[in-house]
Parts: structure tokens; C-alpha cells; sequence
């Protein structure tokens, strides 16, 4: 499977920009015949959307933008896209309103959502303050290639990496412009920092 890594420079708050942005690198990768292209984090609303999440319209159209570009892609490429998505039972649990997540689109559809499990509260990041953190390690299946995702801090947590060697997939995208491939003795990973 050809892979490719979308090295894009999202601008916060600028969601049809940014949607361009990643229609343009998805077309230039599927005529490159890349089956699977991969968006850094956040990279439809640009990191970190902030105080931009309080208002409800940002989020929906974020959604909607995501519906577009699932629409528009080629039907030979799929793309993971880094977006945020509602957290429904955040009323009913108590629990913060929004995930920070990825998106797989392929074939004109939203295929799957994976969630940022670690979210970080220092420095200058406040992920905690806006995003519920998600509960577990996801992989997907690709043309039978089972591939996990994992979103930034995810894998830099003992707990998280161990899950993730635990799960079935053999390879991992790992959207914060990083690849991470797991090699056959468990502790091992290739890394590939495309900073």
C-alpha cells in the first residue's frame, strides 16, 4: 500500500481554506496512486482551535466540511483527516463537549472516527480544558491491512503504547506529522519525524 504524509500548515479557524488545502494534496497524492494519505492533527480547524470551540457553528461546519471533502476525494485514495467531533454524551455524563479526532474517508463516506486519548495540560497546551479524552485503541482495515491510529501524545504514554502493540493491526499512523510502524519484537517501532 502506498502511503503518503499531507505536510500541510493548517490556519486556525480558517475551515474552508484548510479543506482546500487538503482536497489539493489528496488529488495530487491519488494521481501518484496513494491509497492512503494521512493529515496532521487538527488539520481542518488548525491546532489549537482554542476558544474557537465554544461557538456551535464552528463544529457543525467543521462536520460539513468533512461531509464535502469525503465527496470529493477520488475514489481510489482514502484520507484521515484530523477534526473535532461532538461528544454526545457530554450533558448526559458530565463529560467535556468535543473529541479531538481523526476522520477516515474513503469512498465518499466519514468510514470511522478515532479519538486523541492523551491529551496534554502543560505549557502552552490546554487540550483537557475542551476535549474529552478518548477511551481506547482503534485500528481500521484498509484494501485488508488492519492500520492503528493513535493522535499526538497517544503513543508517548507507556499505558497507550503497550494497548496499541495489544491490538491487531502491525502498523500505526500517528497524525502529528509522524509515521510510527511496528517492527515483530513488540518493543520496537520505526519512527519517521517529518517536522
Amino acid at each position: 500500500m502506498k502511503i503518503a504524509i499531507a505536510q500541510l500548515n493548517p490556519t486556525i479557524g480558517d475551515i474552508s481554506n484548510n479543506a482546500q488545502q487538503i482536497i489539493t494534496a489528496a488529488e495530487t497524492a491519488a494521481k501518484q496512486n496513494v491509497r492512503l494519505l494521512l493529515t496532521p492533527e487538527l488539520s481542518l480547524c488548525g491546532y489549537p482551535p482554542r476558544d474557537l470551540l465554544l461557538y456551535p457553528g464552528f463544529v457543525e461546519s467543521m462536520t460539513q466540511e468533512l461531509k464535502a471533502i469525503a465527496n470529493k476525494l477520488a475514489k481510489n485514495i482514502a484520507v484521515l483527516v484530523g477534526t473535532v467531533e461532538t461528544n454526545p454524551h457530554a450533558t448526559s455524563k458530565g463529560q467535556k463537549p468535543h473529541y479531538n479526532s481523526v476522520a477516515l474517508l474513503d469512498g465518499g463516506e466519514i468510514k470511522q472516527i478515532f479519538h486523541k486519548r492523551l491529551l496534554p495540560t502543560y505549557d502552552v497546551f490546554d487540550d483537557d480544558r475542551y476535549f474529552e479524552p478518548g477511551y481506547e485503541a482503534n485500528y481500521f482495515t484498509l484494501d485488508s491491512i488492519k492500520i492503528g491510529v493513535s493522535i499526538c501524545e497517544d503513543l508517548w504514554n507507556e499505558r497507550n503504547y503497550r494497548e496499541m502493540a495489544l491490538i491487531p493491526p502491525r502498523h500505526y499512523l500517528h497524525p502529528k506529522l509522524e509515521m510510527r510502524s511496528q517492527q515483530p519484537k513488540p518493543n520496537l517501532y520505526h519512527h519517521l519525524n517529518l517536522k
